[in-house]
């Protein structure tokens, strides 16, 4: 009696498992198929050494990555500022005399070598 008490209890959960997951299942079906058709040992061998990797990606991500992600937001300015600097650098050099001269001494040199090259 206990047996078949504790196996209509089994039918009667895998019925309910049924009726809830057999729409979704139906559906999956083809696409699991399709997935394991198309996987290689080699590709679930990287799988599972990928997921040995996550708990040091994860504190990889968390300890260096994020940190710079949040700092994101300043590069911008910081950059910007960096280009002003350099334009008044560049500006500042160009005013120095002969400089111009030493350019274009700079420049013929670059053209010889990259016409002997």
């Amino acid at each position: 009696a206990a047996a078949v008490t504790a196996g209509a209890e089994t039918a009667a959960t895998a019925a309910e498992l049924m009726t809830t997951y057999e729409p979704a299942l139906r559906r999956a079906a083809p696409m699991a198929t399709h997935f394991v058709e198309q996987l290689t040992h080699e590709e679930v061998t990287a799988a599972i050494r990928l997921v040995d990797e996550l708990p040091k990606l994860r504190e990889h991500l968390t300890a260096d990555v994020l940190p710079i992600l949040a700092t994101l937001d300043r590069v911008g300015p910081d950059l910007h500022d960096l280009l002003d600097v350099t334009r008044d650098l560049n500006l500042a050099v160009a005013g120095i005399p002969g400089l111009g001269m030493l350019r274009r001494r700079g420049e013929k040199l670059t053209d010889e070598m990259d016409q002997a090259g």
